[in-house]
């Protein structure tokens, strides 16, 4: 966990920045003296919060329009700081642009930040002096850093997306390690899918932003290479996902046996193998060989001897369970080693990606002004957080103007910008965060400064807290809320360093800008509940779309890979909406059990539709003939319309009970069956989202809705 912790693509990503920081800031010091540092500093550190993993293309845009939108921010603090009503309308108008830049998405918040940072570090600023001067010290600070950021990022490209891949193989291999879990009978059902589905929305995002850096930039063999083992493991997330169908029946038949402790030790040797190939990806150096599996695969082909037996009458079906399970183990397996073989085998870009156009599957970043203007209206959670945002931050300057003790303003409003979020839930989330980081960076700072005045030393624990604040923003906000308390205090003590810091006023800063955050989080809010029936309905399209797509006897690549993406990335969007949902107040949550049950139907349908894939591709012999297209064509119709037209539930006509000139085999079988439980999970899947919401209300709601799987 220690290793995971420092080798990744955050943690570099933070230690470059942290080098970028000092670089500026001692050049500073040594060519012009301490003021002329400080001023360097905040400009670097200011540029440095939208210096993020991203591909090169989009790094120069990124931290210019963060220079630019700084500079403009610092004059405005400065021109208007002599005039208390013209600060506090800064302060309004500032904190609003600030937010509504959110509108662009989630690459879009460093960005966002970067402008609450600046102004606070601005207002923290010595009054009185030159107020050009700032401005420019700030704008030669962040140019410089611009410039370093746009170097290093070309410099460590390579090293940059090797990491990426490296961690969302771990990401993968976490999932494979929970759903070793449903070998246990002593874990329940529905703890193993909340965990599982939860992680599938880690896999999810950690698989979009590898993509995002691999696929966009594909030029020699090197990068084919990454490429073709990103490719191998999105394979292998599908195989596993297809592998979910069998454990429920499993379990019901072979529970306490040492058949299900083989299969739960194998999936955690293979968590294990995918962990030192993301591992070695991580650290630059070739995966070794693997793990040993033999001792299990010997155990289960022992117990797998023992059933076949008794593969008539009513143990046909379990021993065919377990076979079927067997085999996809041992592709696991075999896909397991072509990640391991494909991480280090240097492959010609279009090769690695099978010809398929990348650029359906990029994340899309636009900057349209017309998007900005299309979120403001009240209907728009974007404009909504804008003036909450606003008004706190406008309550916490006005809060700093009446306090009888000697308030720090800055430090209420930083309070205030880092724990208020577009959701209640993450904004509840990291107000005790926030408060708990707080109080250890105050005790730090002041420890800090009462042991040393070396202004060297104190500057290389801000650069330090900057790399860790900086690593940590998106995976520890605790860690991320200590560095950046020593961040936002000791760089006031080189701007203005006969004031005097006291841990107590501080502390009490943090408070009263926790409570003010929290207070204001109930103004004009917009709850989870209200997303809930658009993402549901969302889950409902992207299953119809890959049932389609799925149940085609020759489907094209490009279309079921997007339709897979697109019913996974809706799959995770709807569960970590739920998540959340749990965090806001209890009158302000809809449907919570059958949404449970809604969201591991959608799995369940989804693993049923990949098995399906993978019964075609693996037993194409048993089954292909003239009539199976036709067979799918009209289940394909059957299923997608119980999905998308709940009036069209009660006409649909049944599907056949054998495959026209296809012997009973236990292929035909096995396909048959699989058809009719994912038709049925649809029917119920649209049953469900009736009750949630997302659609009409034309049947009853059920009296006591299960939480258990479909």
């Amino acid at each position: 966990m220690t290793q995971r912790a420092i080798f990744n693509h955050y943690a570099y990503s933070g230690f470059t920045v942290s080098i970028g920081i000092f670089l500026v800031t001692l050049s500073g010091y040594l060519l012009a003296g301490l003021d002329v540092a400080a001023g360097l500093a905040m400009g670097a550190i200011c540029v440095s919060v939208n210096d993020v993993p991203t591909p090169d293309r989009h790094k120069l845009l990124e931290t210019l329009s963060g220079l630019v939108l700084g500079i403009l921010t610092v004059t405005i603090v400065s021109v208007t700081r002599s005039h208390t009503w013209l600060m506090g309308a800064s302060v309004l108008g500032i904190s609003f642009v600030a937010a509504m830049i959110t509108a662009y998405g989630r690459k879009a918040i460093p960005l966002s930040f970067s402008i609450f940072f600046t102004m606070i570090l601005a207002l923290s600023a010595p009054s009185h002096g030159d107020k050009t001067v700032l401005i420019k010290h700030f704008a030669l600070g962040g140019f410089i850093y611009l410039c370093y950021a746009l170097v290093v990022a070309r410099i460590l490209s390579f090293r940059t997306r090797q990491q990426a891949l490296g961690e969302s193989i771990q990401a993968l291999a976490n999932y494979l390690r929970i759903q070793g879990n449903f070998f246990d009978a002593a874990i329940p059902m529905d703890d193993c899918y909340r965990a599982l589905i939860g992680q599938q929305a880690v896999v999810a995002e950690k698989l979009q932003g590898a993509r995002d850096l691999l696929f966009r930039q594909m030029r020699s063999e090197r990068d084919g290479m990454l490429a073709a083992t990103l490719v191998k493991s999105l394979e292998l997330f599908e195989h596993l996902l297809s592998i979910q169908v069998d454990y429920t029946g499993l379990r019901n038949h072979f529970a306490g046996s040492d058949l299900l402790m083989f299969f739960r030790d194998i999936s955690r040797k293979g968590s294990q193998d995918l962990e030192y190939i993301g591992y070695a990806l991580i650290q630059g150096q070739l995966p070794d060989s693997g793990v040993n599996y033999k001792a299990e695969l010997y155990a289960i082909e022992h117990e797998v001897g023992r059933l076949r037996p008794s593969t008539g009458g009513e143990g046909q079906r379990p021993a065919a369970m377990v076979i079927g399970v067997y085999d996809k183990v041992l592709h696991s397996i075999e896909q397991i080693n072509q990640i391991r073989r494909a991480s280090h085998t240097p492959t010609p870009p279009q090769e690695a990606v099978s010809g398929v156009s990348v650029e359906h599957f990029l994340s899309r970043t636009s900057y349209n002004p017309r998007r900005l203007l299309r979120s403001v209206s009240f209907k728009s959670p974007v404009f909504r957080y804008a003036l909450r945002v606003a008004l706190a931050m406008g309550c916490g300057y006005w809060v700093d103007l009446v306090l009888p003790y000697t308030a720090h303003g800055y430090w209420i409003l930083l309070t205030i910008a880092v724990i208020m979020r577009s959701s209640y839930s993450v904004t509840r989330q990291r107000q005790w965060d926030r408060i708990l980081g707080n109080i250890i960076g105050c005790i730090l700072a002041a420890f800090l400064l009462w042991a040393t005045n070396n202004s060297v030393v104190l500057m290389a624990v801000v650069v330090t807290a900057v790399g860790v604040a900086h690593a940590q923003a998106t995976r520890n906000y605790r860690y991320t809320a200590v560095a950046a308390c020593l961040m936002g205090l000791l760089p006031t003590h080189f701007l203005e360093p006969e004031a005097q810091f006291l841990v107590a006023e501080r502390l009490l800063d943090t408070g009263v800008g926790a409570l003010i955050a929290w207070g204001f989080s109930f103004v004009l809010p917009y709850w989870e509940s209200n997303n809930i029936p658009g993402l549901v309905r969302n889950v409902l399209k992207t299953s119809a779309a890959y049932t389609r797509t799925t149940l085609n006897f020759s489907p094209s690549q490009l279309q079921y890979r997007l339709s897979r993406k697109h019913l996974i990335d809706a799959i995770a969007a709807l569960g970590s909406a739920g998540r959340r949902m749990l965090d806001e107040p209890e009158s302000q949550r809809r449907a919570v059990e059958p949404l449970n049950t809604f969201i591991t139907g959608s799995y369940l349908l989804a693993a049923q539709l990949a098995s399906i894939r993978l019964l075609i591709q693996q037993r194409s012999g048993e089954l292909n003939n003239a009539a199976l297209p036709a067979t799918l064509a009209n289940a394909s119709g059957n299923i997608a319309a119980i999905l998308e037209n709940s009036d069209a539930k009660p006409d649909l006509p049944p599907l056949p009970e054998e495959i026209p000139g296809v012997p009973a085999s236990n292929a035909q079988l096995l396909l048959l069956h699989r058809l009719a439980e994912i038709r049925d999970g649809a029917r119920e899947l649209s049953e469900l989202s009736e009750y949630i919401g997302a659609r009409e209300q034309t049947i009853a709601a059920p009296e006591s809705p299960s939480s258990k799987p479909l």
